[in-house]
């Protein structure tokens, strides 16, 4: 499980639901905004396709970043043809609540 305390380098694991073909996604991303502060960051995921997990990593800087209020999180996957885009679903809680949740 991801650690959730401030300073440290957390791993995020989300689930990817649906019935898609992951294989057709060339770039993953997850934008993590909070919502009090304005401050936003995308972060290049990593897709395991057979298990349909997408990994992010923060920093320590990012969990100082984002340490404090509700925070809003989104998937974004650019598909193999260039031009389509899928979002996933948005989670919305703190960085302990998200941390938690794991599924878009």
């Amino acid at each position: 499980m991801a650690n959730p305390y401030r300073g440290t380098t957390p791993t995020i694991p989300f689930l990817i639901k649906g019935t898609f073909d992951l294989s057709l996604i060339e770039i993953a991303h997850v934008t993590i905004r909070n919502e009090a502060t304005g401050k936003q960051k995308t972060f290049d995921g990593t897709l395991d396709v057979e298990n349909r997990i997408l990994t992010i990593s923060l920093t320590q800087e990012d969990t100082l970043y984002f340490n404090s209020g509700k925070l809003k999180v989104q998937g974004k996957f650019k598909l193999t043809d260039g031009y389509t885009v899928i979002p996933s679903k948005m989670i919305e809680g703190t960085l302990e609540e998200i941390l938690e949740e794991t599924v878009l």
